[in-house]
């Protein structure tokens, strides 16, 4: 049965590890920042303009293919991306500004079903991407009210 693997690495429903890392990406490769920013709906409180969307796009792109496949996980509730990537994603992916009343301490948060991350300002691209990780590995298998 040639068939089944092949369908379930296309698809990402496969079991070996390989043709879960395949599955993680965004069907169109690497993430590359312009392309993930380009992708990105921004609204209350950033622009595409905003050096948070940058340093976003940039940690992002930096992912290996295991958090890739955790972010897409902790903003979409999917283990995939649609064919296309992030730029297919209905609703699109939306960036908001999270106010974090514990500064730096604060993690990031999302709406599953409406592919909403809410991002405090942090002050460093490491320190966004060290909250990002935290918030993707922890808030696995998780939901809670916001």
């Amino acid at each position: 049965m040639m068939l089944r693997p092949l369908l379930g690495r296309l698809v990402g429903l496969a079991d070996d590890s390989r043709a879960s890392s395949t599955a993680a990406r965004s069907h169109t490769g690497p993430l590359i920042p312009t392309e993930l920013a380009a992708a990105i709906k921004t609204d209350h409180g950033y622009s595409s303009e905003s050096p948070e969307i940058d340093m976003l796009c940039a940690v992002m792109s930096e992912f290996n293919l295991k958090q890739q496949r955790d972010f897409v996980s902790f903003v979409t509730g999917a283990p995939n991306l649609p064919v296309g990537g992030f730029a297919s994603l209905r609703p699109p992916l939306t960036v908001v500004r999270k106010d974090a009343e514990s500064g730096a301490a604060t993690l990031p948060s999302v709406m599953t079903c409406q592919n909403y991350l809410k991002l405090p300002a942090y002050p460093t691209k490491e320190v966004l991407h060290a909250k990002l990780v935290q918030a993707m590995t922890e808030g696995q298998g998780s939901f809670h009210l916001s």
